[in-house]
């Protein structure tokens, strides 16, 4: 029974990678794995315990990521607003002051991180 499992994954492996022929490494670890597997089955023991994955992954926004760093200190950075467009009826000094960075405040900061996935 274990050798007819692991001939159809063979068959199985083979018919997959036409195009690209495998290797012998990758194909050892994929009978290993394989024969496993069939052991596990026979016995009547799953692999639930082994295999446990988790199933939702926290992903970044990549926009927040671009706009924002996080400092050495957990603070987060950010640059000013205000500093794209209608710059003439602004002052000098007022434009040198949005060139700065500045620190986010600490009401949007746990929702930031969250957004950063930190």
């Amino acid at each position: 029974m274990l050798r007819i499992r692991i001939r159809k994954t063979i068959k199985a492996i083979n018919y997959s990678r036409i195009s690209r022929p495998i290797q012998s490494a990758q194909l050892s670890g994929i009978l290993k794995k394989c024969a496993e597997n069939a052991v596990r089955a026979e016995e009547g023991s799953s692999c639930k315990e082994e295999c446990k994955m988790a199933k939702n992954k926290m992903k970044s926004h990549r926009g927040a990521c671009k706009r924002m760093k996080l400092t050495g200190s957990g603070k987060i950075r950010r640059h000013k607003a205000y500093k794209s467009h209608i710059l003439t009826k602004k002052t000098p000094k007022r434009k040198r002051g949005l060139r700065k960075s500045t620190i986010l405040t600490g009401a949007d900061h746990k929702r930031i991180l969250r957004a950063m996935a930190k």
